[in-house]
């Protein structure tokens, strides 16, 4: 039984929600709405019907209902056409931007667009728990006004993005376990730089700067809204087109360099000729954004200024003894930081998370066995030094 979304066979299915139990099929010809899906779908109990699509439509309907720059419309574009290939990664859609910017209204339109549901936007989640019921109810989870994303919190989105299992005791009574296992694209709404201390969250985000509105430029809610409604199936037939250009396109996809979320950038290249954009544009506006993710893992972290200069002269030691070394390299005000790693477990486990990104930026991380002395070992140098 699938929710919204379905994969069968060589077409996707999106389930209108309607009495009738319609669905649009999806092919690489192109899509149709039928009466009888192959796929099954369950419903729940906020599920809210989707319009019927119309043909000749253009995604640039959309544009003027999200307050972004061109990279952030681009982001977007290949975040909503992601949300219809099920099973696939999906990187987590981050938007942020002052108050007032219209980073609400912008997740709502997502979520209506593509799952509409009596509630779209979400609270903050408290902890796992939460976050699981959410993705076992909506196909689209959307999460409003986040000002911070604890530690369990951003492992379990980690998961949900890219495919995991949670599992737990069916009741407290019990000894059984029910275990859940899905995929799901996720949309958080944050004032401040979500996750900046976590770099396996940030390497699944698609990172969207929203522009603060002037004055003469805003519209009050009923307008903007029957606006939507009005564009709304146009623009949900002209991603659906996309998803046929993508279906038709996919196996003749060849990158030279895959980057993470490797299925996400291929799929979205496959689709970026019906989505308005130029061959490799995806691809360029995806390492941009990873790059902006990289810099915000750096300045969130405080032992980095003092990593770089230990990376120029060569380390070779243990955890200990590298956080003593950075201990000296660094002022008082970074060591009080509370990312101030305060044990060498904590720098270990903080420069595992941070490798990759450090590596994009010249400074190696090489975790070794124990050395003679039964101690594990860790080299830090400059890439620069070795070319």
């Amino acid at each position: 039984m699938h929710l919204r979304i379905a994969e069968h066979g060589s077409k996707l299915y999106l389930d209108l929600c309607d009495r009738s139990w319609r669905a649009v099929e999806i092919n690489a010809e192109g899509w149709a709405i039928v009466n009888r899906p192959a796929a099954k779908f369950r419903r729940t109990r906020g599920s809210q019907p989707l319009p019927d699509p119309e043909r000749g439509g253009s995604l640039e309907e959309l544009r003027p209902f999200f307050n972004v720059d061109y990279h952030g419309w681009t982001l977007i574009r290949a975040f909503l056409v992601a949300t219809l290939r099920p099973g696939l990664p999906c990187p987590i859609l981050v938007l942020k931007g002052e108050q007032g910017s219209g980073k609400s209204t912008a997740c709502r339109a997502i979520g209506l667009l593509i799952d509409p549901r009596i509630s779209v936007l979400r609270g903050v989640p408290r902890e796992v728990r939460d976050l699981i019921a959410a993705a076992r109810n909506a196909w689209l989870v959307c999460f409003d006004n986040l000002s911070q994303l604890p530690e369990e919190l951003a492992d379990a989105a980690c998961r949900l993005a890219t495919g995991g299992g949670f599992g737990g005791r069916q009741l407290y009574s019990d000894h059984d376990q029910a275990v859940f296992d899905a995929t799901r694209p996720l949309v958080f709404n944050a004032i401040a730089d979500l996750g900046a201390g976590r770099p396996d969250f940030l390497d699944r985000a698609l990172i969207i700067d929203f522009l603060d509105i002037k004055p003469e430029l805003r519209r009050d809610e009923r307008q903007f809204w029957r606006e939507f409604k009005q564009a709304q199936p146009r623009i949900l037939g002209s991603l659906l087109d996309a998803v046929v250009v993508g279906l038709s396109n996919l196996n003749a996809v060849t990158l030279a360099e895959l980057p993470r979320m490797a299925d996400f950038v291929i799929w979205v290249s496959a689709c970026e000729s019906a989505l308005g954009l130029k061959k490799g544009e995806a691809l360029a506006a995806y390492r941009a954004n990873c790059s902006e993710a990289r810099n915000l893992v750096f300045e969130a972290s405080p032992v980095i200024d003092a990593l770089r200069e230990v990376a120029k002269a060569g380390f070779s030691g243990t955890s200990s003894q590298l956080l003593d070394l950075l201990n000296k390299l660094t002022g008082d005000g970074a060591r009080r930081s509370q990312r101030w790693p305060k044990a060498p477990n904590a720098l270990s486990n903080s420069l595992r998370r941070m490798a990759g990104n450090l590596r994009s930026a010249g400074i190696e991380i090489y975790f070794n066995r124990a050395d003679h002395q039964g101690k594990r070992v860790l080299s830090v140098r400059s890439a620069l030094l070795d070319s």
